[in-house]
């Protein structure tokens, strides 16, 4: 059947896969491309947590679609359900840069501010709020006029609460924002212990909510122990230490009705200290839960998620009729399987298991083909420790040599599920990929061998985005580049060898902070990955790393695990640690002779099974 990507050769229409970042869509696109995973669904609990995920993998849309003017238009039965019971509504609270911005400068840490910190959040809280509330009201089984006369009974509730204003008549919802709007730009930034008039909306986080919250669930006639207000604090990457610790004073002493769910990228919740010295927040469960929220590429949610935003975008094109799958729209040889690819470059014979197996005991070295000798009436083993175990590193080799013979192209880096694993569980990967995929359809028709090309295109284009990363960007790309290659060298040499892209790094590596930070910047921008262990917790000698499946075409490396190695650096552990690298280069030739400095290696803990 010919894939339904031929349908849009000669479309002249935009692409659809244009926009990749969910803060630039108004609501309504947000809900219609938004696809209920069940790692957002089990986030309707009464439990404050920590979302950490990586650049682009849908965090702010997650965040979005928990504030109620959102959920409730998700047609989606399990949120259908949610809704009806009345038990969450969720507010959307963005700490993006131009709010950040607006804060004092004056103090690293933010030590200084954080009265004035406190105050500018709860005015973005509580316009937040507001907004919700206009939806609640708005689907309220009621008549107009008893959703006019209950919103009147709020906003005087409020206005008296929040502004101390008894003689003021506002006329609903949108005009109490006003207020909290001037309140916030008539008052000028302070200096903790500096202003002695410190506004009500100043004195702890959240509390001009909690205040108001038990007498608006009874005007909303919700049941005050079942019903949970959602905090869905987006960006918080941005906060300086000292804010974070007023997000902990909250979570360790305030539990209802107010649930934290506040987004951030890994590594940049920096402490678990309150603003009380000496009391600290405790994760798993105490007084909150760190979550990853990152999919796996293989999960059935990536699957039906890239799915649905490839369904939603193409019928935006008006070209098809019926639903567009992944699988429908590239089409795929065989069962998608690698050996399926293969065999349309080698044909039938060369793609036997009798052809494929007599290849890798030819490639081994002469140890281990001594050690075939020895088993190779044992058919199990054979399967097991040379055909299972080799054919992954076989067919990349073999793919390589043929795509080096003059003007000849493969279609190796191809199909539904090359596409899943180059895009690694990251949605806006994922749209990235398919804005290229989208681009060449119109042109030609998507033979394997053209998604190789282009996806082999964009891979090579996206890994240079490393180096422009801030701080510690030049470091990490110098660290990929010098990792990808190494592993080009082990998979590509005289021998085949357990290749693979996963590898541990050495204790006194990841002691230098200079190193941690290039790395922890790589996971946070999904140029690496790690062991959820460690996401939720921190690096440590036990830290299972593999580098993204986009490096792994870029190098033709196998997308497997491969044997333990371990990334280390020649010099003495003491030196690396303390003496090596103080600061982050700032210059393609400070790297260089950083690296030149830390001489970098991958170690083979296996080596003498080779």
């Amino acid at each position: 059947m010919e894939p339904l990507s031929a349908k849009l050769h000669g479309h002249t229409g935009p692409n659809p896969f244009h926009e990749a970042q969910a803060k630039t869509f108004g609501d309504e696109k947000l809900v219609r491309e938004f696809y209920p995973t069940s790692a957002y669904l089990s986030l309707f609990n009464e439990g404050h947590e920590i979302l950490l995920g990586s650049r682009g993998s849908g965090k702010t849309a997650i965040l979005r679609m928990l504030s109620y003017s959102c959920l409730k238009q998700i047609s989606h039965p399990a949120v259908k359900d949610i809704v009806n019971k009345r038990s969450f509504f969720g507010f959307y609270v963005p700490l993006h840069l131009e709010f950040m911005a607006s804060l004092p400068q004056d103090s690293a840490d933010g030590s200084n501010s954080t009265e004035y910190f406190q105050f500018a959040f709860n005015c973005a809280a509580a316009k937040s709020l507001l907004n919700e509330l206009r939806a609640i009201l708005a689907s309220e089984k009621k008549t107009a006029q008893e959703r006019l006369e209950l919103e009147a009974t709020i906003v005087g509730r409020l206005t008296k609460l929040w502004l101390s204003k008894n003689d003021v008549t506002l006329a609903g919802l949108e005009d109490l924002s006003w207020e909290i709007d001037c309140l916030y730009y008539q008052q000028a930034p302070w200096k903790d212990g500096h202003n002695p008039e410190i506004p009500q909306f100043a004195k702890h986080l959240f509390a001009p909510l909690l205040a108001a919250l038990p007498q608006l669930t009874r005007d909303l006639e919700l049941d005050f122990e079942s019903v949970n207000w959602i905090a869905c604090v987006d960006e918080a990457e941005f906060l300086k230490p000292a804010y974070l610790r007023c997000f902990n004073s909250f979570m360790r002493s305030e539990k209802r009705p107010i649930v934290l769910k506040l987004a951030t990228l890994p590594f940049r919740y920096t402490t678990l200290q309150t603003l009380r010295p000496g009391i600290s927040v405790e994760p798993n469960g105490n007084d909150f839960n760190f979550r990853a929220i990152d999919l796996a590429w293989d999960s059935e949610d990536f699957r039906l998620l890239a799915d649905h935003i490839a369904d939603r975008r193409l019928h935006r094109t008006g070209t098809f009729a019926g639903p567009v799958t992944i699988d429908a729209f590239l089409g795929k040889l065989g069962d998608d399987d690698p050996k399926d690819y293969y065999r349309a470059e080698l044909g039938e014979y060369g793609a036997s298991d009798e052809a494929i197996l007599t290849d890798i005991v030819d490639a081994l070295s002469p140890e281990r083909q001594a050690r075939f000798e020895a088993i190779k009436e044992n058919r199990d083993r054979v399967t097991s420790d040379y055909y299972k175990k080799f054919s992954p590193v076989y067919y990349v080799r073999r793919m390589r040599l043929e795509s080096s013979k003059g003007n000849r192209s493969v279609g190796w880096f191809a199909g539904p599920s090359m596409l899943r694993r180059v895009a690694d569980g990251n949605p806006r990967r994922l749209i990235q990929v398919l804005h290229d995929l989208f681009e060449e359809a119109r042109a030609s028709r998507l033979t394997a061998k053209r998604q190789h090309k282009v996806i082999a295109d964009f891979c090579d284009r996206d890994y240079e985005r490393a180096a422009g990363l801030p701080e510690h960007g030049l470091l990490l790309d110098g660290i990929l580049d010098t990792v990808g290659r190494l592993m080009e060298e082990r998979v590509h040499g005289k021998y085949m060898i357990d290749g693979g892209i996963n590898f541990f790094v050495q204790p006194a590596l990841l002691q230098n902070e200079v190193v941690r930070g290039a790395l922890e910047l790589g996971v946070a921008y999904s140029f690496l990955f790690i062991d959820k262990k460690s996401l939720l917790a921190s690096l440590s000698d036990e830290s299972e790393f593999r580098v993204a499946h986009l490096i792994a075409v870029k190098f033709w490396l196998p997308m497997r695990k491969g044997s333990l190695l371990v990334m280390q650096s020649r010099h003495a552990k003491e030196r690396i640690a303390n003496q090596l690298l103080s600061r982050p280069p700032s210059t393609a030739r400070e790297c260089k002779t950083a690296l030149g400095t830390l001489q970098l290696q991958l170690f083979d803990t296996s080596r003498n099974d080779e």
